[in-house]
């Protein structure tokens, strides 16, 4: 199994020059620069070498977005849903009724874990947010 490489193993295989620009990046910007603060470095950019280094940044980036947000998306989370009932002609008022915390690891989940729970068949549950 082939070992997975680190930051710091990225960073060693850097050129000087890169290595520069990644530290004038981070004085300039306080810090990690976000994915905004690298596009406006693409656009700024004076050579094709900087500008070509700023878009492998860029895709770099974006890699360890998705891959964080791939990481949250499997944790489950507690989503607030309720049974949305009205709207219709007897009962035109749209209210929310039976309101219970749902644990899952989507919103989608959670809808269906509450229709299923309460065996929800002309009104169904809508999730009105992430409780934590």
């Amino acid at each position: 199994m082939e070992k997975e490489m680190t930051i710091q193993d990225v960073y060693n295989k850097l050129s000087d020059e890169q290595k520069k620009i990644i530290s004038d990046m981070i004085k300039k910007y306080n810090g990690v620069p976000n994915i905004i603060q690298i596009l406006s470095e693409i656009n700024q950019a004076n050579t094709d070498d900087k500008k070509k280094f700023y878009q492998n940044a860029l895709i770099g980036s974006l890699i360890f977005h998705i891959a964080d947000k791939g990481k949250e998306d499997e944790k489950e989370h507690r989503y607030e849903v309720a049974m949305c009932c009205g709207g219709v002609m007897e009962n035109p008022d749209i209210h929310y009724e039976n309101h219970q915390i749902i644990k899952a690891k989507s919103k989608r989940e959670a809808k269906e874990k509450y229709d299923k729970i309460n065996n929800c068949s002309y009104y169904y549950g809508e999730v009105l947010g992430k409780v934590d």
